[in-house]
Parts: C-alpha cells; structure tokens; sequence
C-alpha cells in the first residue's frame, strides 16, 4: 500500500532484495538501534541489510519496524534537453 510500504515477515522482504528498507529494532545491534540500506538477502527468520557498506544480519523477532524508502530520480534542470543528433546530408 503505497511507496513506504510496510514490510512484516521474511517472505515480504524476499519479494523486494535490491530494494531500500529502512529498520527499527526492539533491542540494539552493534549499538544501533536504526538501519537503513539495501535488503540483500533473506536467510531462514533473519534479514540481511546492507548498511556502510558491511552486511547486517538481522532476526525478524527483533524488528520494531520495517518499511521500504522511496528512491527518486533527481529531477531534470530546467533549460536543459537533449540534443538531437545531426543527420549527415
């Protein structure tokens, strides 16, 4: 339902890997309690995440929250379209 869309068990994330999540946890990881990167994997009741580059495995038990991010692409600048490709004559 819509762009963040909420993400519940470990078949919902299977069906978005590749994708931005961004995690709320009930207990703190590595001191963290908030991760945000793309989902990787799903390995058995566990998610794993990209986050700085390392990946996080993450229980499904200890998830607060869990929703997809939105990605856009940056808008064009106005005044600028391409050009046309000259034809030889």
């Amino acid at each position: 339902p819509g762009l963040d869309r909420p993400l519940y068990t470990p078949a919902q994330f299977a069906r978005f890997i590749g994708q931005q999540a961004k995690l709320e946890l009930n207990l703190p990881l590595d001191g963290r309690r908030r991760f945000q990167g793309p989902i990787l994997a799903v390995e058995g009741d566990a998610v794993v995440i990209e986050q700085d580059g390392v990946a996080v495995k993450i229980a499904s038990g200890n998830m607060h929250k869990a929703k997809l991010v939105a990605e856009f692409a940056p808008p064009a600048k106005p005044g600028k379209t391409p050009k046309k490709a000259k034809s030889d004559k």
